[in-house]
This record gives C-alpha cells, structure tokens and sequence, in this order.
C-alpha cells in the first residue's frame, strides 16, 4: 500500500495525458504494478479514460484475469466506440472466456464476440487481426 502512495504521489503532477504515456512505457517494459496505479488514477470525465481502460483491460489479460479484463475492455468500448483496437481486444476477450464456459454460456457469448468482431471490421477493414477474427468464428 506505502508503494502505491509514493508511486501516486511522484505522478500527481502530471496531466492525464502524461500519465498515459508514462503508462504505456511501464506497459511495453511489463511493469505492470507501475502501470496500474497511474492508469487507475484517470477519471471517468478525462478525455484519456478509455484509453487507460483499454490498457489495464491489457494488464488484466496479461495477469490472466480475464473477466476483470472484459470489464475493462468493455468500459474502453463504451467510452470510445470508434476505435477498432478496443472492439477486437473485447472480441478476443469473449473468445477466451467462452473456452472455459459453459455450453449456456457459450451460447451467450458467441453473439457478442461475433459483434465486436464486425464492429471492429466495419470501422478499420484493412485491419488484418480484425477481419481474422470474423474470419475464425466462420471455420
């Protein structure tokens, strides 16, 4: 706890836009007890909140907590649904948990990855990874 005070308060003065890109350096270099702090720190109301979401939605993923990882994929979606990245990192997420789930479950998932699939598709079609996904769930 005495840790996360001390990295909170060494990064109080920057603006929400400095602590993105602070956090996405400690993100690429895997420090994530770095990253998460910083990231948790942007509110709802600044303009970098989705982005910040997606990023611990991609710690979250590599810690292997992927439903915590969905929620936060999902806030980044609501936030700013205009962005393909966010939409497949969802898909991809639906897809992991549906590996473990239930056949009922399954079966509510499958809609949802085969959505954000197409909504990522529909926004940046020359995205490879995009049209991928769409591109499994027909196989």
């Amino acid at each position: 706890m005495s840790r996360l005070l001390i990295i909170f308060f060494f990064y109080a003065h920057l603006s929400p836009g400095q602590l993105i890109e602070k956090s996405k350096s400690f993100f690429e270099a895997k420090n994530y007890s770095e990253a998460k702090p910083l990231l948790s720190g942007i509110r709802e109301t600044e303009q970098q909140f989705a982005e910040a979401q997606y990023y611990l939605g991609r710690i979250a993923t590599e810690e292997k907590k992927y439903e915590l990882a969905v929620n936060y994929f999902e806030k980044s979606v609501a936030t700013n649904p205009a962005s393909a990245e966010y939409h497949n990192w969802l898909g991809v997420l639906y897809g992991v948990l549906a590996l473990d789930a239930n056949p009922i479950r399954k079966a509510f998932l499958a809609p949802k990855i085969k959505n954000e699939f197409e909504k990522a598709a529909a926004i940046d079609p020359a995205n490879i990874p995009n049209t991928m996904g769409i591109d499994s769930l027909l196989l």
